[in-house]
């Protein structure tokens, strides 16, 4: 399956890309094109339901499509963020899209009902906005996300809490993007705008009785 997003007439348009001399037949399982209202910024599959297709807008909009019905969108969230939907991911378990903005708005929207969860603004201490580059779901812990920043911040957001819970500023331009060292890995990779990538420590801390606590966020490698 391959996807490839245009602009044109005011339209923007998710299309089947097809090989030059590939002819779509009527009885063809092909993807119809996907009308939108405007250019998409990011899309996603769902982890589980890869038929469920997730668009962020450059319009602030969210957009959930079933491939299989090839209709109208399963759920359509019209200006969700004053700013376009720069980065769109998906908890491990499927439960949650979660989206990051330009101007530093995150929020979690629940795939099944379409309804918005949490709706966080991140700021600088200036009270300017802070754009959220890039989002990183971790299979070793579904309750946790990775959020990176323009200004190279990395933050981790806890699912439980609904709340960022740790932050990290060792980058010195955004991050471009995120994922973990592999599926299971407690560690992420982050790569920047500096030049550089990060290797984060993502274990739990324990508490003095033992048990798990929360999740720490250490840069255990950095290299140009």
């Amino acid at each position: 399956l391959s996807l490839q997003s245009r602009w044109s007439g005011g339209q923007g348009i998710f299309s089947n890309a097809c090989t030059e001399g590939q002819k779509m037949e009527e009885n063809d399982n092909a993807i119809e094109d996907l009308r939108i209202t405007c250019s998409a910024l990011d899309a996603t599959f769902h982890p589980r339901e890869p038929r469920h297709l997730m668009l962020g807008l450059v319009d602030g909009s969210f957009l959930m499509f079933n491939l299989e019905r090839r209709a109208e969108p399963v759920h359509s969230i019209r200006s969700l963020v004053p700013s376009g939907v720069r980065v769109v991911s998906v908890t491990v378990d499927g439960k949650f899209a979660v989206c990051g903005a330009s101007d530093g708005t995150f929020c979690t929207i629940d795939v099944d009902s379409g309804g918005v969860r949490d709706l966080k603004k991140i700021k600088r201490k200036s009270g300017d906005d802070i754009g959220i580059t890039a989002i990183a779901s971790i299979s070793s812990n579904p309750n946790v996300m990775v959020v990176g920043e323009d200004e190279g911040m990395v933050r981790l957001w806890e699912m439980r809490s609904s709340s960022f819970v740790l932050k990290s500023h060792e980058h010195l331009d955004y991050i471009s993007d995120c994922s973990e060292l592999g599926h299971g890995s407690k560690s992420v990779l982050t790569c920047s705008a500096d030049g550089c990538l990060g290797v984060w420590d993502l274990r739990m801390s324990s508490s003095t009785s033992g048990s798990t606590g929360s999740p720490r966020l250490k840069a255990s490698t950095m290299s140009a």
